[in-house]
Order: structure tokens, then sequence, then C-alpha cells
């Protein structure tokens, strides 16, 4: 006797349920938000404080970039991030 009569209703695995999961763009969003804003909040509050503002490469490069073709601004980045 077959467990599963239908193959196309075989249960999912957690594992290839959590694959598909985690390939949907806002679920990406959601997850990688909170370091995005943590990261920018931390670069304004120490350009507040007056301290040498941390950034990394690519957020420089990247601002120079934007800034060079006319678009710059300190929620360009973020811009990019929800596209």
């Amino acid at each position: 006797m077959r467990m599963f009569e239908d193959a196309d209703n075989l249960p999912i695995s957690p594992y290839k349920a959590y694959l598909e999961e985690s390939r949907k763009p806002i679920v990406c969003l959601i997850f990688s938000l909170p370091f995005f804003l943590s990261y920018h909040v931390g670069v304004w509050w120490m350009r507040e404080q007056g301290q040498s503002a941390w950034a990394n490469g690519a957020d420089v490069l990247l601002g120079k970039a934007l800034n060079i073709i006319g678009m710059g601004g300190p929620l360009i980045s973020f811009f990019f991030v929800v596209v």
C-alpha cells in the first residue's frame, strides 16, 4: 500500500520550505532592514557628536558616484535597498 497516492501533494521538508521562503524579496528586506538602519543611525550619530564618521568602502564609493551624477543625500541608499 502506498503512503501517498498523489505525488504532487507530498509534504515539503522544513529545509526546502525555508529555502523557498528566504528567497522572497520582502523577507530579505525585513531581515536586513534593522542592520541597515542601525548602521546609518550610528554613522549619523557619530557625525553629530563631532567624531570623524566611520563608513564602509562601498558606502563611500556609492555616495561619491551618486554625487557625481547629481543623486546624493542621506536617504538615497535607503531607496536602493528598498528597490
